[in-house]
């Protein structure tokens, strides 16, 4: 579980921040999502991404991965099915020119990643914008312009889930009234609630897996917060 839950504050951290690189061979089709294909090249590149993404947070040079394959390819499922769920409710971006917009007016929402994550960057890179530097660095592009560009896919899928996930906690504030309890508090209720959300979501999902060395790990707890109004409006 403490393994399962650093997947998804990474997950978080990626949606918020920048976006990775994303492979291009439909060989070797391991999984199914609603008909959208999960490849070993997904897997591949997932890994190779997660390792890059922990030498930027750790600033190690030798950082490596521990996660598994399994574990990548349950965290790619997760996040066709909060994608799927996205445009399922309204959420859209229709072209580049719309997502690069988005992208300028949400510089407001990615400066309130979690404190102790944005604290931990700046001791290492001074400023977002040698972050950002960092990013192009290690991911061989020759500008963000070019990084945004060449994985504008991926960045739309990661917005509309951070936009989802956004309504989700606004919508649970709401149906909870807890506006007045503490902040740390409500944040863990909140997170495990959103958990408990995407396993929802797995468990309806058609998912048919074509490799039997991977399989879904379930987690979290029964969803109990069915009345939330998460359409997109």
């Amino acid at each position: 579980m403490k393994k399962y839950i650093s997947i998804l504050i990474l997950g978080l951290f990626i949606i918020i921040s920048f976006v990775g690189c994303t492979g291009e061979s439909k060989e070797n089709v391991i999984a199914t999502v609603e008909g959208e294909e999960i490849t070993e090249q997904d897997i591949k590149d997932r890994i190779e991404f997660l390792e890059v993404a922990e030498k930027l947070y750790t600033g190690k040079e030798d950082a490596e991965t521990n996660f598994t394959q399994n574990e990548v390819f349950n965290l790619i499922v997760r996040e066709k099915v909060q994608y799927i769920e996205a445009k399922n409710l309204g959420y859209e971006v229709k072209t580049k020119e719309e997502m690069m917009k988005m992208l300028d007016e949400s510089k407001e929402q990615r400066e309130k990643v979690d404190p102790e994550i944005k604290g931990n960057l700046n001791d290492k890179y001074g400023s977002s914008e040698e972050f950002k530097e960092s990013i192009v660095k290690e991911y061989g592009y020759d500008s963000m312009e070019n990084y945004y560009e060449e994985n504008i896919d991926m960045l739309i899928t990661r917005y509309l889930i951070n936009e989802l996930s956004i309504n989700y906690m606004d919508e649970l504030k709401k149906e909870l009234d807890k506006e007045n309890m503490n902040g740390d508090l409500e944040y863990r209720e909140s997170f495990d609630s959103w958990v408990n959300y995407i396993e929802h979501l797995l468990k309806n999902a058609n998912i048919e897996i074509k490799d039997d060395e991977y399989e879904i790990e379930y987690h979290g707890d029964k969803w109990e917060h069915e009345g939330l109004d998460l359409e997109n409006k």
